[in-house]
């Protein structure tokens, strides 16, 4: 979860320089090519928002005091999809 954190707060300062360059007519393409995780702001947002779903979810079936398994099953789905989005940017990185 730390990390996938750190890939969220470092994706929302590419999207600012992304967003920026464009503003500002400039090229992003040498900006992206020097930083090929940056590809992936849009799917942070898309993640972040799930994984904040996924918690809320979790957080209404404690208060329902639902089943271990029940809350368990959120977790899992939250952790998937934190690993998955891990390892995405991690490849991309190693580019």
């Amino acid at each position: 979860a730390g990390r996938f954190y750190t890939n969220l707060k470092e994706l929302n300062e590419h999207e600012a320089e992304i967003k920026g360059r464009r503003k500002a007519g400039e090229s992003v393409s040498d900006y992206l090519r020097e930083n090929p995780e940056a590809r992936l702001f849009m799917q942070a947002n898309h993640v972040e928002r799930q994984v904040s779903q996924l918690r809320r979810r979790k957080r209404e079936l404690m208060e329902k005091d639902a089943s271990r398994d029940a809350i368990r099953m959120v977790e899992q789905q939250i952790n998937a999809r934190m690993l998955r989005f891990n390892e995405a940017v991690r490849q991309l990185e190693q580019q």
